[in-house]
C-alpha cells in the first residue's frame, strides 16, 4: 500500500474499496485539517511523527486549543 504515496490522503474519501470487502482507510479527514491550518498533521499516519512532535490534530476542540497555544508561543518568541 505504501506505493500509493500521498494519493490516499488526498482523495476526499474516508475509505477506498479494494474489493473482496477490503478497504483502505485514507484518513483524509485528518489530513484535510493540515490543508486548513497547515500547522498540523504533516505525516501520513504510518509513523506517528505528529503525535511525537505535538502537531497532531484530530478535529477536537482540545487539539484546536493546543494548536493555537503553540502558534501563539511561536509568534511571541518571534517578536
Amino acid at each position: 500500500m505504501r506505493g500509493f504515496g500521498v494519493i490516499p490522503g488526498h482523495t476526499g474519501f474516508d475509505k477506498i474499496e479494494l474489493g473482496d470487502e477490503k478497504t483502505l482507510d485514507t484518513h483524509s479527514y485528518i489530513h484535510y485539517l493540515h490543508h486548513k491550518y497547515f500547522e498540523v498533521n504533516y505525516g501520513d499516519g504510518l509513523i506517528p511523527f505528529d503525535k511525537w512532535f505535538g502537531t497532531w490534530h484530530d478535529g477536537r476542540q482540545d487539539a484546536d486549543c493546543r494548536m493555537n497555544e503553540r502558534m501563539a508561543k511561536r509568534q511571541k518568541s518571534a517578536t
